[in-house]
């Protein structure tokens, strides 16, 4: 990946009424380049989890524990990200 994010963690859940999901990047860093250069800090990403579904592009062949549930790591083209710059 040339540019994007790595999301780590958000410690949010989406909102299961309505299927949206925003929540603030508490571990993510930057690529730049295909590159990780930096950590992320007041970072916030948001998508709804319909289109969040149709955007992966790439499954990783890695598996870890995500709240009792093993998935591998995706890779979404497309999100909303918003970041307080300072």
């Amino acid at each position: 990946m040339r540019r994007g994010i790595l999301l780590k963690y958000t410690g949010d859940q989406p909102n299961l009424a309505n299927g949206e999901f925003s929540g603030l990047i508490l571990s993510g860093f930057l690529i730049e380049n295909g590159e990780i250069t930096k950590g992320l800090k007041q970072t916030m990403c948001g998508i709804h989890i319909l289109d969040l579904l149709k955007n992966i592009d790439a499954i990783g062949d890695d598996l870890r524990d995500v709240g009792g549930i093993l998935a591998p790591s995706i890779r979404v083209k497309q999100a909303m990200i918003t970041s307080r710059k300072g």
